[in-house]
């Protein structure tokens, strides 16, 4: 079975900023991320700027600027580059990490996310697993098994999860209840990936990113969760 680990860091962009006030980063005049004061008033990630300003008047907006927290996501790529000579950033603050064939690839994790934590100062989350969704699932949520995991941790849309949470299904285990035809009915496409998911399968893989042939890529926030 290959595995594989998402890391993912937290505060990552609002961490570069100090100030007496909040402190929130905005990517096309949406939160991208905002410091524990923010978070605690009901600021969370992909809300408008003008929503964000009615919850927190007080808060100190900032642009989100790709050269600056890239610098410092380069910095922990490299000890991820240490690890596994596979590392896939899928933003300044993720990334997947190939341990395929690792002795102990439990251990392995639990180093990296030491390892990273050290280089950033910051809060890491880590999850291990053989499908790209499923580690990720398990760096937010603790664990991997799809019958123990709710039903937003699927690669699906906000909106297709929230759907499926309304119908008074809240795990992807009792989403493995519903059959094909029917979540296709409900989803269309995402149905499909919902039912596989809700069986624990999905893709796996680490493209090997970095170190690059050429640092001139750009990433996207799009507020997606596949992967």
């Amino acid at each position: 079975m290959h595995l594989l680990a998402a890391i993912e860091i937290e505060r990552f962009y609002v961490a570069a900023h100090s100030d007496a006030r909040p402190v929130v980063v905005l990517h096309e005049r949406r939160v991208l991320d905002a410091c524990e004061r923010a978070t605690a008033k009901g600021v969370t990630v992909g809300m408008s700027r003008d929503a964000c300003r009615q919850l927190l008047p007080e808060a100190r907006f900032e642009p989100y600027a790709e050269e600056r927290h890239r610098r410092r996501a380069e910095d922990w790529w490299n000890v991820a580059a240490d690890h596994s000579d596979r590392v896939e950033p899928i933003s300044l603050h993720r990334a997947f990490v190939d341990l395929d064939g690792h002795p102990d690839p439990i251990a392995q994790t639990e180093r990296l996310r030491r390892d990273v934590a050290a280089v950033t100062g910051l809060s890491v989350r880590a999850g291990l697993s053989s499908a790209r969704w499923r580690a990720r699932a398990a760096a937010r949520f603790g664990t991997d098994d799809p019958f123990a995991l709710p039903v937003e941790a699927a690669p699906i849309s906000e909106g297709a999860a929230a759907r499926v949470v309304r119908m008074g299904y809240r795990s992807l285990g009792e989403v493995a209840e519903i059959g094909r035809t029917d979540l296709r009915a409900l989803l269309g496409d995402e149905g499909l990936i919902l039912f596989e998911a809700a069986r624990g399968r999905g893709t796996g893989g680490v493209e090997p990113l970095w170190p690059p042939a050429s640092t001139s890529e750009t990433f996207r926030f799009d507020g997606t969760t596949e992967d």
